[in-house]
């Protein structure tokens, strides 16, 4: 075989590393990394027996190791659960509640594609019980329940959430951490009419005159990272363009196929610049 001539491809390569290494890299590099732990909450993901007091403050023990500031202890629903005992296990015991975080619906019905804008989700109802001053509010945008497009526009839904952002402000603490999560996030984005509504959400969220500490995002595991990537670069040009920059942008991808780490990696590349997880394994 005669010698090969590669050094086109060799060029090519150089100067794709290159890249990458000024770009990509040194964004990780240079990232400032905020980790929001789930370990508490995320415990319970496929769990083969129930929770008792003792495990969830066992959990928290150990995840407290970690040294992480901030974490999601529970996800209230109407039903009494072993998170809503070891919320009153922290308050009882005087633990500090000021970085720990609950989940919320933004309504608990919806009627004939209008949901219940006047009920507060019995979740902030119980971070106000057991002074849990900061709230993930999960909204659904690709969620077929709504008539979007006739009783219930995108501009109603914003009304919404603004009015449940007030009642943290107001009711748990006027120095309340809120975050929105975008819980069908990945489904959300591969629908026309869903991202545009995904992008209305994020631009309305972003010209507030008291913005949330930030937005969260899931991924479900069924996408490749590159989708994960570029979707979050949109997010972060519309906060950009809003001249939202020190809203946080926390990716939380699902472990599936095999892809979790590496769409993780790619999210914090390309817009995202915080992290929401659990330390389970």
């Amino acid at each position: 075989m005669d010698e090969c001539d590669f050094t086109d491809v060799i060029k090519s390569l150089d100067a794709a590393l290159a890249e990458n290494k000024e770009t990509k890299r040194k964004i990780l590099q240079e990232l400032d990394l905020f980790v929001l732990d789930n370990s508490i909450r995320e415990t319970t993901v496929g769990q083969l027996r129930g929770h008792t007091l003792e495990n969830k403050i066992k959990i928290y023990q150990e995840a407290k190791k970690c040294r992480f500031e901030h974490c999601i202890v529970a996800s209230f629903n109407h039903m009494t659960r072993v998170g809503d005992t070891f919320c009153q296990w922290l308050k009882d015991n005087n633990e500090d509640r000021t970085k720990m975080f609950s989940f919320s619906e933004v309504t608990e019905a919806v009627k004939d594609g209008v949901p219940d804008t006047e009920a507060i989700p019995v979740a902030m109802e119980k971070c106000k019980t057991y002074g849990i001053p900061n709230v993930i509010i999960e909204i659904d945008l690709a969620d077929p329940r709504f008539d979007w497009n006739g009783k219930f526009t995108i501009w109603d839904f914003c009304q919404l959430l603004l009015k449940r952002i007030d009642w943290c402000y107001d009711n748990l603490s006027s120095d309340s951490k809120v975050m929105i999560n975008f819980r069908d996030f990945s489904f959300a984005m591969k629908g026309k009419n869903s991202l545009v509504r995904v992008l209305t959400v994020v631009k309305f969220l972003a010209n507030l005159p008291k913005q949330c500490f930030g937005i969260c995002i899931e991924e479900m595991g069924k996408f490749l990272p590159e989708d994960a990537g570029a979707w979050c670069t949109a997010l972060r040009k519309v906060m950009n363009d809003c001249n939202w920059k020190d809203g946080k942008l926390l990716a939380h991808v699902h472990k599936r196929w095999g892809f979790a780490h590496i769409t993780q990696l790619e999210c914090l590349m390309n817009g995202a610049d915080r992290i929401w997880a659990g330390v389970c394994e």
